[in-house]
């Protein structure tokens, strides 16, 4: 086979593939047979598992940006992605905001979303924040977008 083929790729990436496994395996069956004990771990030539940390109240989005969706009556709101957040929520209510103003939350793992069956010509007032382990949030500053 000449080098760089389409086969040669291949069988590369199905014997890569199968060596990731078997190491894989093999770590998990070390990890089971020491019993978490460090020194033993160490001395088969695998790595320890780092201890999981606590994150803390993750850091407030910056950048957040609203533009119309593909729908009418849609928005699409997308914001920077924040290290260690699982999901990202989103709140959202019509302008201008009064203390009877009823918010709406929604929530989503990309980072972005599109919010369906807005009023067309209303203004609405938007919020997001990064959600991890720690149950606080820090939200963003508000952004205010016409739905069209």
């Amino acid at each position: 086979m000449p080098e760089g083929s389409k086969q040669v790729t291949l069988a590369k990436n199905e014997s890569r593939k199968l060596l990731e496994e078997t190491l894989n395996d093999t770590g998990i069956k070390i990890q089971d047979l020491s019993g978490g004990d460090e020194k033993l771990i160490l001395s088969t030539g695998f790595d320890v598992r780092r201890k999981p940390t606590p994150v803390g109240k993750l850091e407030r989005i910056e950048k957040v940006v609203a533009k119309p969706g593909p729908s009418r009556g849609s928005l699409e709101i997308s914001w920077d992605v924040i290290p260690n957040a699982y999901l990202y929520e989103v709140k959202y209510t019509e302008s201008p905001v009064t203390p009877d103003s009823k918010w709406e939350h929604t929530s989503n793992t990309k980072r972005k979303i599109e919010i369906d069956g807005l009023t067309r010509g209303q203004a609405y007032v938007i919020q997001v924040a990064a959600a991890g382990s720690d149950p606080g949030r820090v939200w963003s500053d508000e952004i205010i977008s016409y739905v069209m």
